[in-house]
């Protein structure tokens, strides 16, 4: 048995690259995928956006992102669904 890995890192990015940035205040460097470009927020938070929407953030201080945009939350119809176009 193989495991096979997706490509997909999540949020729109790919893993098949890799960049090292120091974005925690611990002074360690971490790797990241190279589409990978969170924007830091007044309040010390990181917000992950794709095609201007944001989709995740990370509040100051912790340790992983969570999901913020939620495209189906009002969706009533197939139709709706159907006519739905995700930021990429």
């Amino acid at each position: 048995m193989i495991e096979l890995k997706r490509l997909n890192g999540g949020f729109g990015t790919k893993i098949d690259s890799w960049n090292g940035r120091d974005i925690f205040d611990d002074g360690s460097r971490y790797l990241f995928p190279d589409g990978f470009n969170p924007k830091a927020k007044e309040d010390g938070s990181l917000a992950i956006e794709r095609d201007g929407v944001e989709v995740a953030t990370m509040p100051r201080n912790g340790h992983y992102f969570d999901r913020s945009y939620f495209p189906l939350a009002h969706a009533e119809s197939e139709g709706e669904i159907s006519a739905l176009v995700l930021p990429r």
